[in-house]
């Protein structure tokens, strides 16, 4: 009976070590597992900005790591999981190989033939300062626009390595629109080192890390715009017409907006005009209303064109003399040719004019005399020059 008792427990440990072996090598063994893109936390910086360097990587750093654990263990780990830190207060100017001192909070280990080092840059520390701007995320939701703007400093100082500083373009305070639900909201922006295309520039340090804003929200409306002409172009131009955007969107309180079906412009006096134009245009708005900022500012092109024209050179000798005392003087004019130009005729001919100076009362001598053109035809004539000169001498 005795000896039963102990074959059966020397039975059950043997059955229950089976089953451990079972469990363990069979059910949940030991494996291995790569994994990747951990990233990994410089340490002790500031010791390396002592020395007037900084760390010039431009992109985030990260490792992979090969671990052991059970099965088990293993499918229930990510990269969060680990943490990674590499040590730069013994780096120097150039390229320099860190070792990576990676934890696990779980029951794994890392494997045995896994040895983890990072390539870290290291360049001269600079400080520069670069301009903050109102940077807008989320949306506003439809018929609603903000406008932000810095309260304090419009300037921040920017500290790295020296490339990735010349990399800033400005430093972006970020805003989220949607939480702007009143006029003059005051709120507080995170500040981030951007490059010219809106990318985010690692491992620069910032002066301040945050800044305040005043926002405000406005209500918009697009209504028809109505553009008021007053004048006539001068002599020998027509106005033909107008090009513009026939709507803008407005901007204000919902209560300012209300009422407004439509806006028109101030009057745009075309009396200079003598050819095409492009005019900004001035609205008459209500207090309280302005153009919205994604409204640019409206213009209206003014189409002027000239009229049918001709033009004509006639003789001096052509030019007939009047009231000349025929017995006592000779006249002759010594001026050059006479340019004459009709506006609003395209066919005018030198037997469509008549030219004429009159003398009557004039003594020998060199005189300017006014010109007299007649035109046969309708239309605006000019001459050039409208003066002659006309020397009178005495009959001998």
């Amino acid at each position: 009976m005795f000896n039963n008792k102990i074959a059966n427990v020397i039975l059950a440990f043997i059955i229950s070590i089976g089953l451990w072996c079972y469990v363990v090598y069979a059910v949940n063994p030991i494996q291995k597992e790569t994994f990747r893109e951990i990233p990994v936390q410089l340490v002790n910086t500031e010791a390396l900005n002592e020395r007037g360097l900084a760390v010039a990587n431009d992109t985030a750093i990260t490792v992979d790591a090969t671990v052991e654990g059970s099965r088990k263990v293993l499918a229930a780990m990510d990269i969060n999981s680990f943490t990674a830190t590499a040590d730069v207060s013994q780096c120097i100017a150039g390229t320099n190989s860190v070792a990576v001192d990676i934890k696990i909070n779980k029951n794994a280990s890392l494997a045995s033939d896994s040895t983890v080092t990072v390539q870290i840059n290291v360049e001269q520390l600079v400080t520069e300062s670069r301009a903050v701007k109102v940077k807008y995320t989320g949306e506003a939701g439809s018929g609603r626009e903000v406008e932000a703007d810095l309260t304090g400093d419009k300037t921040v100082n920017i500290s790295g390595a020296e490339s990735l500083v010349a990399k800033v373009s400005y430093v972006a305070a970020d805003v989220d629109i949607s939480r702007i639900e009143s006029t003059d909201q005051t709120m507080t922006a995170k500040l981030e080192p951007v490059d010219s295309s809106d990318n985010t520039v690692d491992n620069i340090t910032l002066s301040q890390d945050t800044a305040e804003i005043k926002a405000s929200l406005y209500h918009t409306k697009k209504v028809p715009l109505t553009v008021n002409i007053t004048g006539d172009p001068p002599a020998g131009y027509r106005y033909e017409g107008i090009k513009n955007e026939d709507t803008v969107v407005l901007r204000g309180s919902e209560a300012a907006l209300r009422d407004i079906t439509s806006v028109s412009t101030e009057y745009i006096d075309i009396r200079g005009l003598t050819a095409t134009t492009e005019v900004k245009l001035t609205l008459v708005l209500p207090d309280g209303v302005e153009l919205s900022s994604e409204q640019k500012t409206p213009t209206v092109q003014i189409f002027i064109e000239g009229e049918a024209a001709s033009s004509v050179s006639i003789k001096s000798s052509s030019i007939n003399i009047r009231n000349l005392d025929d017995s006592s003087y000779d006249a002759r004019i010594i001026s050059g040719n006479i340019s004459i130009s009709v506006t609003g005729s395209d066919s005018a001919t030198e037997n469509d004019f008549t030219l004429s100076i009159n003398v009557k009362g004039l003594d020998a001598g060199d005189h300017e005399v006014p010109l007299t053109v007649k035109y046969k035809g309708s239309g605006t004539v000019t001459s050039a020059p409208d003066t002659v000169t006309v020397r009178i001498s005495e009959i001998e």
